[in-house]
């Protein structure tokens, strides 16, 4: 059994997957990661009466996304996996962003707030989630030209708020907008794709595991840009 662990955005998303979903928890509260993340865990065990033991890898959402909430998912992924002695799975988050609209006739864009400006995006294929372009971090106006030159509707996903939304839709009119709550990870694909990489190439040791930011954070920008002004 996988235990899935989704923190990289507003939702905080827990799911139990053996083959297929067995049970899924999802929060969509600002800050309620840290608080709220191990009751998740509980509950979702507690859901089909399962213990540490029954428990083969700790599957988690490694980014890109939120600083704070990727810290939050793969310190809690950690000290379970390491607390529990089975293996570490991190799954990249826009290619579990993507699996959840899979199959869907025509590209998948996928696109997370990084603030200031900017966002994280990849492009997939539709109809078998495999990346078709690499995941970066480009300014918000540059997203639409990552779609540009597809064929047929693009599906955004993520977080994006509506003013960034309309701004999209403006210059890429092909595009179609699923409602709030599917547009946002789910840890149920998590595990799914950690099931996949299992049977590849296994997990990974607790001690190894990093999240995958794309860009350095405001506070080590502003850190090295101290330093040079001294």
């Amino acid at each position: 059994m996988i235990l899935g662990i989704e923190t990289a955005t507003l939702a905080c998303s827990v799911a139990l997957y053996d083959g297929g979903l067995i049970t899924e928890r999802s929060l969509f509260l600002s800050r309620a990661h840290s608080s709220r993340l191990l009751k998740l865990v509980h509950d979702a065990m507690c859901d089909v009466g399962a213990g540490r033991r029954d428990i083969s890898a700790v599957a988690v959402s490694a980014g890109p996304g939120s600083f704070t909430g990727l810290r939050i998912g793969m310190a809690t992924a950690k000290g379970l996996a390491f607390g529990w002695g089975c293996a570490l799975v991190p799954v990249p988050t826009l290619d579990a962003l993507a699996l959840t609209a899979v199959p869907w006739e025509g590209p998948i864009c996928t696109a997370l707030t990084a603030k200031t400006g900017l966002v994280y995006a990849a492009l997939y294929d539709g109809m078998t989630g495999r990346c078709t372009s690499a995941p970066c971090c480009l300014e918000e106006q540059s997203l639409a030209s990552l779609a540009a030159n597809t064929k047929g509707n693009v599906l955004l996903l993520g977080d994006l708020g509506r003013p960034a939304l309309d701004r999209v839709a403006a210059v890429l009119e092909r595009v179609v907008v699923p409602p709030d709550g599917r547009r946002l990870p789910r840890a149920f694909t998590v595990c799914a794709l950690a099931d996949e990489m299992i049977r590849s190439r296994g997990g990974v040791s607790p001690i190894e595991a990093r999240p995958v930011y794309l860009r350095a954070s405001e506070a080590e920008v502003s850190w090295k840009g101290r330093g040079k002004t001294r």
